[in-house]
């Protein structure tokens, strides 16, 4: 049952789960957000742009959260409770730097204006709505570049985005180097190493759209047929080839004590595009704080919101936003 556990709690960050939670606002965002709106078809973006005082145009950073239910903040209801984004937005916001940070269809305020269509979400959704958010910033002629940093599940995101949409600069931030399928596959081993085979085997099917009915149970529960069309989309994308093909500055960035997407995979994505920064931060995990390795502990971290980002991971992002 402990093994089940750790693994589902890997797999509903990874996953579209439609829930969301409300945070506790810090003194600058309660202040100074300004939320923004989005409206397409099926429903209605949310985001909050925090913007810093200036005469000068100012650098605004378009922040993606990692998958499934996670909101503009890093939270949501089962469980995560991070304020990463929210932490991160009020230190640029101190630097001079304005951020937006944005609720996925299947998250927080945008979540509850596509309620009739959340099962239909497709992973390239969240391209197309990025994609949506650069054009609207890119219009605000308060900024004077445009950079987009994405967490987790929000780096993949990220990445295609910035190839359809010119950006002067990306951050990848706890992103993976190869396709979704090998990252859950990993997970999957370490609590279920004698399913190897039959998770390889499940997995392949829904790269190539096929659910399989006869799998172990705890793959039928963490994938429902539902999400089908979304994970083959998601497993298409391979994120070393298409950080190959970015043309503007990167920031590779990952945590050392990152118990869900392991530094190597910040390797595999700085050696297929040389012309980027790489950044492993010591003790930082995957929600950007400091953390132990060891598992038990390294997971309660994720429930804590009062803990603040690994400041060497602020101070060098910041760094690599303002340098011309």
């Amino acid at each position: 049952m402990k093994s089940f556990q750790r693994t589902f709690f890997f797999v509903f960050i990874l996953f579209v789960c439609f829930f969301s939670v409300d945070t506790v606002a810090q003194k600058i965002t309660k202040k100074h957000d300004k939320e923004i709106a989005i409206k397409i078809d099926k429903g209605t973006l949310y985001g909050s742009l925090l913007v810093p005082k200036s005469r000068k145009k100012v650098p605004v950073v378009l922040l993606i959260p990692g998958s499934g239910s996670t909101d503009r903040n890093c939270n949501n209801n089962m469980g995560l409770k991070t304020n990463a984004f929210m932490y991160l937005a009020e230190a640029l916001y101190e630097n001079g730097i304005a951020s937006l940070r944005v609720d996925k269809r299947s998250s927080g305020k945008s979540m509850n204006t596509f309620k009739s269509n959340l099962l239909k979400i497709t992973f390239n959704d969240f391209i197309s709505d990025a994609c949506l958010w650069i054009d609207t910033l890119k219009k605000d002629s308060r900024f004077s570049k445009l950079i987009l940093a994405g967490h987790s599940q929000g780096s993949l995101v990220g990445l295609v985005a910035s190839r359809e949409k010119k950006v002067d600069k990306f951050i990848s931030i706890s992103g993976a180097g190869r396709s979704i399928d090998h990252i859950l596959s990993d997970q999957f081993n370490v609590s279920f190493p004698m399913y190897a085979d039959s998770t390889k085997m499940f997995l392949d099917s829904l790269k190539h759209g096929v659910y399989m009915k006869k799998a172990p149970l705890f793959l039928k529960q963490s994938f429902a047929p539902y999400l089908l069309q979304f994970m083959k989309q998601w497993m298409s994308y391979n994120p070393s080839s298409i950080i190959d093909q970015l043309k503007c500055p990167i920031l590779i960035v990952n945590g050392d004590n990152d118990i869900q997407v392991p530094f190597s995979e910040a390797l595999l994505l700085h050696n297929a595009n040389k012309k980027n920064k790489l950044l492993i931060v010591p003790e930082m995990n995957h929600i950007l704080k400091n953390a132990p390795r060891d598992r038990v502990k390294n997971m309660q971290t994720y429930y804590l919101t009062d803990i603040p980002l690994n400041k060497e991971f602020v101070k060098k992002t910041i760094k690599f936003i303002k340098k011309k």
